[in-house]
């Protein structure tokens, strides 16, 4: 009787997939029974046992603020304060380990929750059937007629960057001789992006909003800066394995730096993963929070007509962090696309899990320890402001809210936001 070998190991690869449809789902649920090609038992493949693709640490996180939504049965598409120490904190769930720091001396970023965690996708198979190379084949066609190949040495093989709370078909071929085709779906997570020395870099996409559509991944990423020429506390720089997930995993066409001259300095190199000056750059250097209106409004037009375009060239935007400002741009486009107020706060509060200041927890609760206060300064201004004509009507939907905030008060076209809508929400 032949012996079945089997062994599990990790070995890192990139994914690069389009956008597609959703339900709602959890960590990762079991795709419909339907009929899959079949091959030879002799490749057994053993299904993940966890497609979260998040840390422990931000998926019991995200699994408390919406158990928490659920539970207070609030509407999850108005504005609800969510604040009081019977609430979920975002510092309850991080450990030294999220909040460690960098050295900004040597650059040394250590391993944190801001990345992609992946799925291992291990087989065994017996040993006449002992490859040195295998392969893996990947896709979201049952027929596996889209999928992407993969070669490896070892019995296991980690992909990270897929899409979340998507079905996924896969197989392994050892010589000639080919696996029956398994499945499995992805969590409904946020997507992170793993594009080390990179932090905080996130997909737009996944949330569910009020219209029952999903925000379609692929199209507008958000995180920290690429890289710096002044110094200051600034560390990061574009690695060449970085531009590769930039150019062939999110498939960059515009660089949005939110960033001024503070953070920029002399001699600045835009577009450090462009080739052949393909992808463009643009700057529009705005406040954070409440700031970005009472002192920067005039840019929040310009910048809604380049996201837009997102379907065309898909958009990176950052400032240094990825936490204030770009978290105060990420706000705006979400919540006119309908995501609920509990999405909006885990989005923004995600930052605390990335590698920046941490001695200053994004944490949307007013008053708290050892936090950024300014979350209800921006909500307050969205409540009080009275630009254009703009109300608050207490009434209505966040989403209209801020879609009548965008018109009358920082005269983004009522196209534009219909394009964006048009563009970003899939069934």
């Amino acid at each position: 009787m032949k012996k079945i070998r089997v062994a599990v190991f990790s070995v890192t690869a990139i994914l690069s997939l389009a956008a597609c449809n959703f339900t709602p789902g959890g960590q990762g649920e079991k795709s419909n029974p339907i009929s899959l090609p079949k091959g030879d038992s002799r490749i057994a493949l053993v299904d993940p046992s966890n497609t979260s693709m998040v840390s422990e640490n931000v998926k019991n996180y995200v699994d408390a603020m919406r158990e928490q939504q659920e539970t207070l049965g609030i509407d999850p598409y108005v504005y609800t304060a969510l604040e009081g120490n019977d609430f979920v904190s975002v510092e309850n769930y991080l450990d030294k380990g999220d909040v460690n720091g960098v050295n900004r001396s040597t650059g040394s970023i250590p391993d944190r929750s801001d990345k992609n965690m992946g799925i291992d996708l291990a087989f065994s198979v017996s040993e006449d059937l002992t490859q040195e190379k295998y392969q893996i084949y990947l896709g979201r066609k049952a027929d596996l007629s889209d999928a992407k190949e993969y070669e490896t040495d070892q019995l296991s093989l980690n992909v990270n960057n897929l899409l979340v709370n998507t079905d996924y078909y896969w197989r392994v071929k050892a010589g000639n001789t080919e696996s029956d085709v398994h499945t499995f779906k992805t969590g409904d997570y946020p997507r992170w992006i793993s594009a080390r020395p990179l932090f905080n870099v996130r997909d737009n996409g996944g949330y569910m909003t009020s219209s029952g559509k999903r925000v379609r991944q692929g199209l507008v990423f958000r995180g920290g800066e690429i890289t710096t020429m002044n110094g200051g506390g600034h560390y990061n720089t574009i690695s060449e394995s970085s531009k590769e997930v930039f150019r062939n995993v999110m498939k960059i066409g515009v660089e949005l730096d939110l960033r001024g001259p503070s953070d920029i300095g002399d001699g600045y190199k835009a577009n450090a993963f462009a080739e052949n000056g393909d992808i463009e750059y643009k700057q529009y250097a705005i406040k954070s929070y409440e700031q970005t209106f009472t002192q920067t409004r005039s840019m929040i037009a310009p910048i809604f007509e380049i996201l837009k375009e997102a379907d065309q060239k898909p958009v990176y935007y950052h400032c240094f962090g990825g936490a204030d400002r770009t978290g105060t741009l990420g706000f705006l486009l979400n919540g006119v696309l309908g995501v609920s107020y509990t999405d909006l706060i885990i989005d923004f509060e995600l930052t605390s899990y990335s590698s920046i200041d941490n001695e200053h927890i994004r944490n949307h609760m007013s008053g708290h320890q050892h936090q950024y206060d300014r979350w209800p300064a921006l909500i307050n201004q969205i409540k009080t402001d009275t630009t254009g004509g703009y109300k608050y009507d207490e009434n209505a939907s966040l989403k209209d809210n801020i879609e009548s905030f965008l018109v009358k008060a920082c005269s983004v076209p009522q196209e534009t936001i219909n394009t964006i809508r048009d563009i970003m929400l899939v069934d």
